[in-house]
């Protein structure tokens, strides 16, 4: 199906400049963000006695990580918003300039932290370039083939990105696979959780990345496996228990990621908001407290979780 052309050289010429005056605005605030982060790292790390070391330069790595996939979520969005107003932002040209500045900004990111005494494995570059490449894939299919809109229903605010835990700074990248990471919230799931589609779904959707985890830790699969088989049974949580199968989802995925790449902060906060919501559910209560000590040693956080 062919879009029809409706823009002017001008009309994409305006929309690149608001583009980059939306990606600066939003950027000025993720350096913001960067800037206390590396200052709460400096002095955890000055407070241990650990400053130039080895821990304090990831922990400096980290958080330029976690900067640069916002930055890349944030190129993303407003392109996506900008293609309705101006399809051509979505041909195949637009967006390999877009993948262009998004690829200048890794390499750049590579070549300040080539440090001594930091090993950064190759794939955390090449993974934010495949799936910044994927959603680009995305953005130029949905500019072809548009999605009528359709009626939404009465006053459901959803935001899947909603930041639950954004109190806490996250210990690694956002990087998602092959799409951006969206915390699983109760808000998100909210419509549909209800539904046994729904809870078979988010369960699948688990049992798929253990099989990975079970690579790695065959304890640790097995007793998330457990836990996912409980909450799924578990009739008296009707539409929370989607929500909960994708919370064990997140940490599973997390588990698989190198250290240096897992957003450590917001699984403890997953661990604290599964063991508030379950602790009077048995048998599930029972599954999670077997499986909090290996979740816990995986990520070298404590069990159970503090807040």
């Amino acid at each position: 199906m062919a879009v029809t052309a409706n823009w002017t050289v001008s009309n994409l010429g305006q929309a690149l400049e608001s583009e980059a005056a939306r990606y600066r605005k939003a950027l000025d605030s993720l350096e913001a963000q960067e800037e206390a982060r590396l200052a709460r790292v400096d002095a955890e790390m000055a407070r241990r006695g650990l400053l130039h070391s080895d821990a304090h330069r990831q922990g400096h790595f980290e958080a330029r990580l976690e900067k640069l996939n916002q930055a890349i979520d944030s190129r993303i969005e407003i392109r996506r918003e900008l293609i309705c107003t101006c399809p051509e932002l979505g041909t195949a040209p637009e967006l390999k300039r877009l993948m262009d500045a998004i690829q200048d900004d890794v390499a750049r990111l590579r070549t300040v932290c080539q440090g001594p005494g930091l090993l950064i494995p190759s794939e955390v570059f090449s993974g934010l370039r495949e799936r910044s490449q994927e959603a680009l894939d995305v953005l130029r299919r949905e500019a072809a083939f548009p999605t009528p809109a359709k009626p939404k229903p009465a006053a459901v605010s959803v935001n899947v990105r909603a930041a639950t835990f954004a109190a806490q700074p996250s210990a690694g990248s956002s990087i998602a696979a092959a799409s951006p990471v969206s915390v699983p919230t109760r808000a998100s799931l909210s419509a549909a959780a209800g539904s046994p589609t729904a809870v078979d779904a988010a369960y699948r959707k688990a049992e798929e990345v253990l099989v990975e985890v079970e690579e790695r830790n065959a304890k640790l699969a097995a007793a998330l496996r457990r836990l996912a088989a409980a909450i799924k049974g578990a009739g008296k949580l009707a539409d929370e228990r989607a929500c909960y199968l994708e919370q064990v989802h997140f940490i599973a995925e997390q588990a698989v990621r190198p250290p240096v790449i897992r957003r450590v902060s917001v699984v403890k906060g997953l661990f604290v908001a599964l063991r508030a919501g379950l602790r009077d559910f048995e048998p599930v209560a029972a599954a999670l407290n077997a499986a909090g000590p290996l979740m816990a040693t995986h990520f070298g956080l404590t069990w159970p979780p503090s807040r």
